[in-house]
This record gives structure tokens, sequence and C-alpha cells, in this order.
């Protein structure tokens, strides 16, 4: 859960059966046999109630194998990750509409916290989804290493008049992230992964199926703490 100025440690660690790999998060005290070992060390700024702190990961190969490594790399990247489908104008910024692309900080620092927490990736749902690289390289300017922007939902971009509020926005949405599920995962249901859709605009009606996988935000305030902590719930 995210509040306020609440410190927060992250801490993970994974092991395999197998003696080709092995991976270990924290303080590693004591080694039977060491080949090759590894250590990476990231620390978190403090910037609006942004968690600090320091995380270690240690990288120990013994016996290597390429052919394991190779299935297991394999294995890994088929898993299917949770998905925000996201909205920018008022959800990153305080703003109904917007004449170019608008980030406040304070609202990207959530979103990544989110990201770290759920292990999530990020598909544009916004009508500045064209913008899919721009976007990206200005969440990295900001220090949001743990926001992946996979790609971006069909659909018009930004035109000149689209400023104003689009009034088939409500229906156009919701059809353009189905139409892009169906399109990555099939037409099964089943085989979707988590997804949450985070808007300002109420883009999901009550009575839709999908309607709690929604996190409307006030455009006026934005994506808050307490919409993340309502995200998080979504996906666990």
């Amino acid at each position: 859960m995210l509040s306020g100025n609440t410190k927060r440690n992250f801490t993970a660690s994974s092991s395999s059966s197998s003696s080709s790999l092995l991976v270990v998060v924290g303080d590693l005290k004591k080694h039977t046999t060491t080949t090759t070992t590894t250590t990476t060390t990231t620390t978190f700024a403090t910037i609006t109630g942004r968690r600090r702190g320091t995380r270690k990961t240690t990288v120990i190969r013994n016996n290597f194998n390429s052919a394991s490594f190779s299935e297991n790399l394999k294995t890994q990247n088929n898993r299917k990750r949770p998905i925000i489908f996201l909205d920018i104008d008022g959800v990153l910024n305080r703003t109904q509409t917007a004449k170019q692309i608008v980030i406040d900080e304070e609202k990207v620092l959530i979103l990544n916290d989110i990201c770290a927490h759920c292990g999530c990736e990020v598909v544009l749902s916004t009508y500045w989804r064209h913008f899919e690289e721009y976007i990206a390289y200005v969440l990295e300017r900001h220090d949001c290493t743990e926001v992946d922007i996979v790609g971006r939902t069909n659909g018009k971009p930004h035109l000149g008049d689209s400023v104003k509020h689009d009034l088939h926005v409500n229906q156009n949405r919701v059809e353009e992230i189905r139409e892009y599920l169906e399109e990555r995962f099939g037409e099964n249901e089943k085989d979707y992964p988590k997804f949450v859709i985070i808007d300002d605009k109420k883009v999901v009606p009550e009575k839709h199926e999908w309607f709690n996988r929604f996190v409307q935000t006030n455009h006026e305030i934005g994506l808050t703490n307490e919409r993340a902590n309502r995200v998080i719930e979504k996906f666990e």
C-alpha cells in the first residue's frame, strides 16, 4: 500500500533447484562454491513521498549450463505480466485536456511505485499514444525506471480539435482496449493477464464486465496514493 511519505522496503529473492543459476537479493553472508559474483546496488531518491532504500542483487553461477539457462529465460519471457492501460491527461497531470504532453513529477513517481510493486507493464490508451517513444523518454528523465511502456491501443491520435472533450471516448476506449487484448492474447479472455484501466473519464460503464478493472481519477487531482492502492488491490 502507498501512503504519503510512508517508507516502503521491497525485498525479493528467487532460487532454482538447478545448480546452474542462483539469484539472491539482500546480504549474502556465506558461500560454499562461487565462480562468478556480480553485485548491483540501486538507490532510490526521495521525492514527494518516494521510497528511500538500497537494493542489492548478487548473482552466483556454479557449473553454468547454457542450455538450461536459455530454457529458464524463455519461460520467464513467456510469462504474462499484469498490464496498466494508461491515460495521461487527468492521470499524470491535473488537467482534463492539454495542447501538449504535460507530466506532473509527483504523479509519475506514484505510477513508478505501482509498477515496482506489481511488476506490471504499461500500454498507452491515452490520446497521446502515438507519442509512445517520447512519453517513455520523458518518464525516464523523471527516473521512472520501473515503468515499462510496451505498446499502445489503436485509435486516433491527438488532432487539432481533440483537446476538446470527446463525446465518444466513453464507448471507444474500452473497445480499443479489447481489440488490443484480442490481437495480443487471442479472443479467449481466460488467456488475458490481469489488467487495470486508469482514466479520468468514465471509459468503463458501471454495468460493464470490466468495471471492476477500472480506476477513475479526478482530472483536477490526478493519480493519488489512494487511487494507486486501488490499482494494487485489483492486481492482487
